[in-house]
């Protein structure tokens, strides 16, 4: 690869950090060249984009001609696909959180579906590659996740994308997202269609990562619980009964699990669904409990975040009592007296919350929640705020979970109480949410808010059966989609005439 480079020009690739990727930040991986007294520097994922990508601050051209810098930018564009492989980038998409599936961009293949194939049977987790109108449907339909697209709009990707190759026929095209939907349940999920021809994607966000496998992007109840409840034991109060429990950390049950991070028995019913798959899958059992709690808790959200600080401060004070306890006395404290000479200091608590910052910050920008609900937030994780993130993670499983029984039943709901959600962790200056940061400008944030609001109005529409009111609503969507949209996951770069 070098022996293509300018004489004396040598290049180097800089991870600033590995995990999920956002796309025009400093944590993109960089290409550096270097040499004759120059230095030169791009984002290698916002180059294969096209978009923005030489670094201007730490740009020296040295004693390099133009045509020589043009051959380093030649020598990148070449090398691209290659430089992706050598360092291990990534970019998938996992269509829903309760299935294995996801595609692969960059090597168009889709992984672990357990449907069939058309004329060959069976899939079972067998990877293969797609065909182009498959992939066409994938990379178009995910770029502007729950915004209705139209047959005309596939084809206009089509011919940007893939220049010289056709998309389907427009006759053809409910059999096409039939055979599509069916390599997997996650796409029957995540891939609509409806009577007006209309098509969107209501599933998961592209991912961009280095050295992260797919699945790990899923944040689950277990794995804040993990973090949080760090040490040999944990305790809780349950105020029910007002008892005092304890259990090592090995022996936790999931109601446990709920029940130490805050969720004692007047804010959880325990018998809406089955806990184990709620706290390590995000998924409910059962459509009714599910709608119980986002229906209960889309309008007092905020009480529920500051009933769940309290239980989990109090719950965090008490283990470090009990742990004291134990390692004095060999036994577990069978009441609140037996720990009241052993209660933390505000420095003992202090530390413990200082230990677990770097890892709550890790789950928030490692998995996928962090762009869903920390967007143009500039985290920051202490001592003295670590409660309220871990709260935020925890009510985003609540936010994020599914139920593998019938999805559209819950989609109103749902959606009520992650927009909430949303709406509270932007409107708390704990977060230093500033819609003005980052890539997007006002616009394009007031746009994207727009766009919200009209998800959870077609949402309601549908549910009412006013189909006439819903091609109203598309056709408001065509038009800000015409106006701006910008995805700086999409493989569609800025100027539209290429693909990596």
């Amino acid at each position: 690869m070098k022996k293509e480079l300018p004489n004396g020009i040598e290049y180097e690739v800089i991870i600033p950090r590995k995990g999920i990727i956002k796309v025009g930040t400093d944590d993109e991986p960089i290409v550096a060249f270097s040499g004759r007294n120059a230095r030169i520097q791009y984002r290698l994922i916002s180059f294969a984009l096209e978009k923005s990508s030489l670094i201007e601050e730490t740009y020296i051209p040295g004693n390099l001609s133009q045509t020589e810098e043009d051959l380093i930018t030649e020598w990148m564009k070449i090398h691209v696909s290659s430089l992706f492989q050598e360092i291990g980038v990534k970019h998938y998409i996992k269509f829903h959180a309760n299935y294995k599936c996801y595609y692969d961009f960059l090597t168009e293949e889709l992984y672990e579906a357990n449907g069939v194939r058309e004329k060959k049977g069976r899939i079972n987790g067998e990877p293969f590659k797609l065909p182009l109108s498959d992939r066409v449907i994938i990379e178009a339909l995910t770029r502007y996740p729950k915004s209705a697209q139209t047959f005309d709009d596939l084809v206009d990707y089509t011919a940007l994308a893939y220049p010289g190759q056709r998309f389907v026929l427009e006759s053809s095209m409910n059999q096409k997202m039939n055979t599509f939907r069916k390599y997997d349940d996650s796409l029957r999920q995540t891939f609509k269609g409806t009577l007006i021809k209309k098509y969107t994607y209501e599933g998961m966000p592209s991912i961009w990562a280095i050295g992260l496998d797919v699945n790990e992007i899923s944040l689950t109840i277990k794995k804040i619980f993990n973090i949080v409840a760090y040490g040999e034991m944990i305790a809780f109060f349950r105020k029910e009964s007002k008892e005092i429990n304890i259990r090592m950390i090995g022996e936790t049950s999931p109601m446990e699990v709920l029940l130490f991070l805050g969720f004692d028995d007047g804010l959880f019913d325990y018998n809406i669904t089955d806990l184990d798959k709620l706290v390590n899958s995000n998924s409910f059992t059962s459509v009714e409990g599910i709608n119980a709690f986002f229906n209960r808790y889309c309008v007092s959200v905020n009480a529920l975040w500051k009933q769940l600080e309290q239980n989990i401060k109090e719950n965090l004070s008490l283990s470090l009592s009990a742990s004291t306890y134990y390692s004095e006395t060999k036994e577990y404290p069978a009441t609140m007296d037996d720990l009241r000479e052993y209660k933390p200091t505000s420095e003992r608590l202090e530390r413990s919350l200082k230990q677990i910052c770097s890892e709550v910050s890790e789950l928030i920008v490692n998995t996928s929640v962090g762009e869903d609900y920390f967007d143009k937030c500039d985290i920051e994780v202490k001592s003295d705020n670590v409660i309220d993130y871990t709260i935020a993670l925890i009510l985003a499983c609540f936010s994020n979970a599914n139920t593998t029984i019938n999805e559209s039943e819950i989609s109103t709901s749902k959606n009520r109480f992650r927009n909430r959600l949303r709406d509270l962790i932007q409107n708390n200056p704990i977060f230093n949410y500033s819609p003005e940061d980052g890539s997007k400008n006002v616009f394009e944030w007031q746009i994207e808010e727009i766009r919200r609001l009209l998800d959870q109005v077609r949402l309601e529409i549908i549910e009412a059966g006013l189909n006439e009111s819903v091609i109203t609503i598309d056709k408001i969507y065509d038009l800000i989609n015409k106006q701006s949209y910008k995805d700086d996951n999409s493989l569609l770069p800025d100027n539209k005439n290429r693909r990596i």
